[in-house]
């Protein structure tokens, strides 16, 4: 089920059936859309603007994607895909506490960067696009997953259902930490050993 859902963030992310230079053109593409959503929202993300920007034509941008949410969601699948891989990454080794803990760690530091603003634009436009619903829930799914596999080895005696309600127990406490205006430091540093706790004494 993950290779599969995760198949879907990758084929948005880098689809299959470019040439190298293609690829790399699309990639600057959505480096642009990226930096110009970050900066300055949804409505900067205009396919004949990030054209001018980087000298191509409108055809040539829409070669790769047909319209703005083509290429919004190519941003943030690429963001999910690298951040869940950078997470899972980080809590493949240790024990099963300090994979939770190290999962955790690496969540908040990209919550930290320009990935936030990115994640939390989708709150937005999964409200008048069917398609970003979709994506978004791709992406928890996929989130639920990595997390059940981590606390299945702390609680082995749970359920699936129980598995799966501590995972989303500990994704709303770190997507409730993103949300935060200025989160101080220590808060942040502690909320691994609270997403641990929660797990252990649910």
């Amino acid at each position: 089920m993950r290779s599969t859902m995760n198949q879907t963030l990758k084929q948005l992310s880098h689809p299959e059936g470019l040439t190298r230079k293609g690829q790399k053109r699309r990639e600057e593409i959505v480096s642009v859309a990226r930096q110009r959503l970050i900066n300055s929202g949804q409505d900067a993300v205009v396919l004949r603007e990030i054209a001018n920007e980087i000298g191509s034509s409108l055809g040539n941008i829409q070669y790769y994607f047909r319209t703005r949410w083509d290429l919004v969601a190519a941003v943030v699948a690429n963001d999910i895909s690298v951040g869940l891989e950078d997470a899972v990454g980080a809590g493949a080794k240790g024990s099963p506490d300090e994979k939770l803990k190290k999962f955790c760690d690496v969540v908040l530091a990209r919550w930290g960067e320009d990935a936030v603003i990115v994640w939390s634009g989708m709150w937005f436009f999964r409200h008048h696009y069917e398609e970003v619903q979709e994506l978004m829930e791709v992406s928890y799914r996929l989130f639920y997953e990595a997390l059940i596999e981590i606390i299945g080895e702390i609680c082995p005696q749970d359920s699936k259902v129980v598995l799966k309600r501590k995972a989303m127990m500990v994704t709303s406490l770190l997507d409730g930490a993103s949300l935060q205006p200025a989160p101080h430091k220590d808060l942040l540093s502690n909320i691994p050993g609270i997403a641990l706790t929660l797990v252990k004494e649910t």
